[in-house]
């Protein structure tokens, strides 16, 4: 019963009423949501294509990152290679020192004792 009255009221009220804000109302009804779902859709795009940007920015940083630490790599390992070979050198000199030191060869003290004892 109550459904049969509603019905009568919304009737009458639409009877009421011109026709202009009838077509009106039904096209805010019907059209609204889509201009709605439109608008939403058109702002949600243009987020997501700052936030795909940025990723796509994040990425080619990190490429840029990754390069430049191979190339600090390589030449620390072109400095190693180099430090290598002075340590190298630098032990070779320093146990030719050491052999000549231990044998005394260059100090004119030793050599007159080594004379005097009769070593050399």
């Amino acid at each position: 019963m109550e459904a049969v009255s509603t019905g009568a009221a919304t009737i009458t009220i639409l009877s009421a009423l011109s026709q202009a804000p009838v077509i009106f109302t039904i096209l805010v009804l019907v059209i609204g949501p889509w201009i709605m779902s439109f608008f939403i859709t058109w702002i949600s795009n243009r987020n997501n294509e700052r936030r795909f940007r940025e990723v796509v920015d994040m990425y080619e940083n990190n490429v840029k990152l990754v390069e430049d630490y191979d190339k600090i790599c390589e030449g620390l390992t072109r400095t190693a290679e180099e430090q290598t070979g002075y340590m190298m050198s630098n032990t070779a000199a320093l146990t030719a020192l050491t052999d000549r030191i231990s044998t005394n060869q260059f100090c004119p003290m030793a050599r007159v004792r080594a004379k005097a004892e009769g070593e050399a």
